[in-house]
């Protein structure tokens, strides 16, 4: 009976899809509490899954196998999926198609988290096109022309991707006869077909991962246009699980490899600097040839999020390196998944509350907003400092184990190009928050107020969670021991 726990996290958001939108048709009342209960149902299933799996127990179900690493990044997909949906319940209530939108979204949460329980390359290539398919589906429902451009390049760039890392699972089963990243004849592979399948499944995952320059042309059309809850979702969730997926498929076959951990390396750091400057330039509105900045809010923290996954990927080239532990870099690159995933899921729905409250995303339109909204400049505050690494905020751990733990506080380029980042990324945030709610603007204060519990509960929630785990771990109160983080660690590449 334990095994068959291996499928609930993915089976009951996928289930609660089809319950959801029957019960619509009778009551919107019972709609909605399905699609919250069916993720907060599945979130403590698979809580108690985490507890047992962190003393190395796993769950194995048909081509399902959830272990410490995989359920740890399914439980911080449900945690923001179960208040994406409580958001969504408020912001979708007048909406004609509400009910075939809450269906969808919840088929989406169901493939995010099943691409991270598996360590069968069909069944993760499966639930990663399913996520393409339900992701293009939910961005479409802003109904905007831009909102269907965003959809069709998503779709577009994503099916290329799919393309890749189909090719990979072919040249691997052609090869070994195998399509288990735990099976060991895929070590029997010569390093040149090793490189060429690690180099089509890095790609492959990298286009929806959204790293530079895949990210630039899908990521800040999509995530800026889509419903505030799926934007969260997109660039909290979407971007880390692709992610997660490159380093569960790569890391057993080649990271060890130079050209490849030296290849994801650079990706990062590109990814991390630029996707910050980015940011910057979104604010001011910058005159760049082919990137039509043009002060969206949404879209600066979409550029935000290019920046983000750029470290994942940084840590996860560190890793290669065999003069650190693979182990206790991939728990960290865990815990930058957790910390970003708060945080950015945070702000975009804090975002979300404004553009509510102001009918507009342009900073040119936007000041004045604090006074008015004071949970919400709170949350962004928090948001922001969190992924800008300024302790005690938890997206300081970041830095901490990149600068004191795995270089000893030397600086070298790796260490440099992820402080730059974290400066740039301080500044633009400082920028955006001044411009949307400390600079005056007496034509907004007027009228914009926080009323809706459903919008302000999750920001709440998400504020203590990121305020607790920063400040346990910053003094100590919360800590992992080191055989913990092994364990972790281990689990990512290792069933």
């Amino acid at each position: 009976m334990d095994q068959i726990l291996g499928i609930f996290p993915t089976l009951i958001p996928i289930c609660g899809s089809a319950v959801s939108f029957l019960l619509g048709i009778f009551s919107k009342k019972a709609r909605d509490a399905t699609v919250v209960l069916s993720v907060l149902i599945a979130l403590c299933i698979t809580t108690y899954m985490l507890g047992e799996a962190a003393t190395g127990n796993s769950f194995t179900f048909a081509t399902i196998t959830a272990n410490a690493a995989g359920l740890l990044v399914a439980e911080i997909t449900l945690l923001v999926g179960f208040f994406a949906a409580l958001y969504a319940v408020s912001e979708m209530r007048k909406d004609t198609n509400a009910e075939f939108f809450h269906m969808i979204l919840l088929i989406f949460i169901g493939s995010m988290t099943g691409l991270t329980l598996s360590f069968n390359l069909v069944t993760m290539f499966a639930f990663l096109e399913i996520s393409t398919a339900t992701g293009g589906v939910l961005i479409l429902f802003s109904r905007t022309r831009n909102a269907i451009s965003a959809a069709v390049v998503y779709i577009v760039l994503s099916i290329m991707g799919a393309i890749l890392v189909l090719t990979g699972i072919f040249v691997i089963y052609a090869d070994t006869g195998t399509v288990l990243l735990s099976d060991p004849r895929l070590l029997q592979m010569s390093t040149e077909t090793k490189i060429l399948v690690s180099a089509l499944l890095m790609l492959g995952f990298s286009f929806k991962a959204g790293v530079v320059p895949f990210g630039l042309v899908w990521l800040p059309r999509a995530h800026s246009e889509a419903p505030t809850p799926v934007s969260a979702l997109l660039s909290g969730i979407l971007v880390q699980c692709a992610a997660f997926a490159m380093v569960r498929s790569v890391g057993p076959i080649a990271l060890s490899e130079y050209a490849i951990s030296a290849t994801i390396l650079a990706f990062g750091v590109v990814s991390a600097l630029f996707g910050a400057m980015c940011a910057v330039f979104e604010i001011f509105g910058a005159k760049v040839p082919l990137f039509g900045f043009r002060r969206d809010l949404k879209r600066i923290l979409a550029f935000s999020t290019i920046s983000e996954v750029g470290i994942i990927f940084v840590l996860v080239g560190v890793a290669g390196d065999p003069k650190f532990s693979m182990t206790i870099v991939l728990s960290a690159t865990l815990i930058h998944i957790l910390s970003h995933a708060v945080a950015k899921s945070l702000l975009f729905l804090s975002a979300g509350n404004v553009v509510h409250a102001t009918g507009t995303r342009d900073l040119n339109k936007l000041g004045g907003l604090a006074a008015r909204m004071p949970l919400t400049t709170f949350s962004f505050i928090v948001g922001g400092l969190s992924l800008s690494s300024i302790p005690p905020l938890l997206g300081y751990r970041t830095v901490y184990e990149l600068y004191l733990e795995f270089f000893n506080g030397q600086l070298n380029a790796i260490t440099v190009s992820v402080l730059v980042a974290a400066g740039i990324t301080l500044i633009f945030y400082i920028a955006t928050l001044y411009k949307v709610f400390f600079r005056k603007n007496p034509s907004l204060t007027g009228h914009v107020l926080e009323k809706n519990i459903l919008t302000l509960l999750p920001i709440a929630a998400l504020d203590i969670v990121l305020l607790v785990l920063g400040l346990g771990f910053y003094f100590g109160i919360l800590s992992l021991d080191h055989s913990l983080l092994e364990t972790l660690g281990a689990t990512v590449v290792g069933a």
